[in-house]
């Protein structure tokens, strides 16, 4: 099979097509060949070797394709099937042909949704899943802020937060392609976004605050890290929630002390970690994706949530290049998918 890989971490022109072996499913898995693949942030930190692994991996964590082969024990899939799969433990990444992927983390692809537009799916949708609904902390009538609204994460969490009857989401924008974006396609009013373009942190809070009505926010989420996930924490108000996908190896604030702004608040902190069941020697948490995706799946059928997506190319080097530098640059709105990979 063709596939794009790594030769060490580094720039992109580490990425290389080459020609491996096609992987066999092994008990619980089962085997797609792809035809689309998506692109997500966590690709170019792992081309940088934020994590570590296999400086000669296989990249792309999202794809949707079709079900070519079962391995042993799989109960929910048959050869054939159209699916969408987040490809984390699995025998290779999405930048590819084939991947062998646990029967837990595929889900039917809905009749309503193209190939590319599955593949944009598993890993942001489910992220922000788990950031929104399944803590059970966020009810109707909240008001609520978002850094990172426009990205794949943010957009789905947008459409999460409505779901569940919580309209009252307050965002803020580079400038004003991103703000026309957020109106235009995820439906938020003006009065609702702030363009934070030359201006300071300290007036960026005063103003984020004043289209509250100088009110503290019920829950915040942080889709951005840095200096917007310390502003996501001195917006949350009084008994409320902060949930972050991002993690930092230095975050200098205030925390654990009696006057820090989560204790003086009581604030509910949630730090998503998408793949934290998959490191569980309990196989019965690995239930949990199942679950989560089967939700996410429901409301793609009924229309309530949707991707928003930009093909930037067919299956080929300088695609990936492409996107890693969009992504790298933080100039992505919804996702980014590549198109192609196999014919259906």
């Amino acid at each position: 099979m063709k596939v794009i890989a790594m030769n060490g971490f580094g720039s992109i022109d580490t990425f290389k097509l080459e020609e491996r072996k096609i992987p066999s499913p092994k008990e619980k898995e089962v085997r797609i060949k792809i035809i689309s693949s998506g692109f997500n942030p966590v690709d170019w930190k792992v081309r940088k070797n934020w994590y570590g692994g296999d400086e000669k991996q296989i990249l792309g964590f999202d794809c949707s394709g079709i079900i070519d082969a079962i391995g042993n024990g799989v109960t929910r899939f048959k050869t054939g099937d159209e699916v969408f799969a987040m490809t984390l433990n699995s025998s290779n990444g999405s930048y590819s042909q084939y991947s062998c992927v646990p029967e837990e983390l595929v889900a039917k692809k809905t009749k309503n949704l193209s190939f590319d537009e599955a593949a944009a799916i598993p890993l942001a949708a489910m992220t922000a899943y788990r950031a929104t609904l399944a803590p059970l902390t966020v009810k109707k009538g909240d008001f609520v802020f978002i850094a990172g609204a426009g990205g794949g994460v943010g957009s789905f969490a947008v459409q999460l937060l409505r779901s569940a009857g919580i309209t009252n989401i307050y965002t803020i924008a580079r400038n004003k392609d991103s703000s026309s974006f957020l109106i235009e396609k995820m439906g938020f009013s003006k009065n609702h976004i702030l363009i934070y373009s030359n201006i300071s942190y300290e007036e960026l809070k005063k103003q984020v605050l004043k289209m509250n009505n100088e009110r503290f926010f019920n829950a915040t989420f942080d889709f951005v890290g840095g200096d917007m996930k310390r502003l996501c924490l001195e917006l949350t108000g009084y008994s409320g929630h902060f949930s972050t996908t991002v993690p930092e190896e230095k975050f200098d604030f205030p925390f654990w002390g009696q006057n820090a702004i989560p204790r003086s608040r009581n604030i509910s902190v949630h730090q998503v970690e998408i793949s934290a069941e998959l490191g569980s020697s309990e196989k019965e948490n690995m239930r949990i994706y199942e679950d989560h995706l089967g939700v996410i799946a429901r409301l793609l059928d009924k229309n309530i949530i949707k991707p928003f997506i930009k093909v930037i190319g067919p299956f080929n080097v300088d695609t990936v290049k492409k996107a890693h530098i969009l992504l790298e640059n933080g100039n992505v709105k919804g996702k980014l998918v590549m198109t192609a990979v196999n014919s259906k």
